[in-house]
């Protein structure tokens, strides 16, 4: 069966933005912001928005490379802007003004050159300025300071882990960081569980639209986290215990199927998604 890429892309590029958007509001009914340290928060949050608007837009423009850039591509990525990323950056206050501007530049000059050799490095370089900016400023701990310094020191390893055993890797990081979550920060209501049942589909929707190999178990870490958190809070299996388990098991299986799908060209002027 063969999709256009373009109803595909739109398709996975209007949930991301949705269900992102529907997770950030459920986040913030929840009580997590008082648990949860401000930059670890912000981190987390930025992090996801930026993501979604990122791979929205690069779906549109690089699959295959478009140029010049169509006019209803740039107003979709400035739709993306106003109803994900502007919102999460503007609502803890004025530090964040300057990185919002600053990434905007570096954004807008991306979607103008059209270039996919440049698309990653002015990426990492505009979601690096955003979320360190907020952090730092938000932090007065030089203990913080020191752990910002060894995590971009680590990046290497994690690029050369990625390439030695990447599904070991994605699995450890998902097992791993569900544990250090739910030990930290624990999901004590079903409304924790919402939001992250709402990330994953988010989430989900970034891996259909960029077709990564792997996102070093990213998605299974929102995945676990509704799993674990929705058999805390609503232990005795009940009816919306087993939705939210039936949920999950689809969502994986999207997953697999997604890793599955092939770009391919058809002879015509697009190109074609084969399920």
């Amino acid at each position: 069966m063969e999709i256009p890429r373009w109803s595909y892309f739109l398709f996975w590029a209007t949930i991301g933005v949705v269900f992102s958007r529907l997770g950030f509001n459920a986040l913030d009914k929840t009580e997590l912001s008082n648990a949860v340290p401000p930059p670890v928060l912000s981190f987390f949050k930025h992090s996801l928005a930026i993501s979604t608007a990122y791979s929205s837009i690069h779906a549109f423009l690089f699959s295959p490379p478009r140029k010049p850039i169509n006019k209803w591509i740039l107003l979709y990525a400035v739709i993306i802007w106003i109803v994900i990323y502007y919102p999460v950056s503007t609502q803890e206050g004025p530090d964040h003004k300057t990185a919002l501007i600053a990434h905007l530049a570096v954004g807008s000059s991306m979607l103008l050159v059209g270039d996919r050799k440049k698309f990653l490095p002015c990426a990492v370089s505009s979601i690096a300025l955003l979320i360190s900016v907020p952090c730092l400023a938000m932090s007065e701990n030089e203990t913080f300071h020191k752990l910002m310094r060894l995590v971009a020191r680590a990046n290497t390893v994690v690029l050369s882990l990625k390439e030695k055993s990447g599904k070991l890797t994605e699995f450890a990081v998902g097992m791993v960081g569900t544990i250090l979550f739910q030990n930290f920060f624990r999901l004590t209501s079903f409304n924790h569980v919402v939001a992250f049942l709402y990330f994953a589909v988010g989430w989900l929707a970034n891996l259909a639209l960029l077709r990564p190999s792997d996102d070093l178990g990213i998605f299974n870490f929102l995945l676990s986290n509704v799993v674990v958190g929705c058999t805390v809070s609503q232990f005795g299996l009940r009816p919306t215990t087993w939705l939210v388990y039936g949920g999950s098991i689809l969502l994986f299986g999207l997953r697999l199927k997604i890793q599955a799908l092939t770009l391919v060209d058809n002879g015509e002027e697009d190109q074609v998604i084969v399920l």
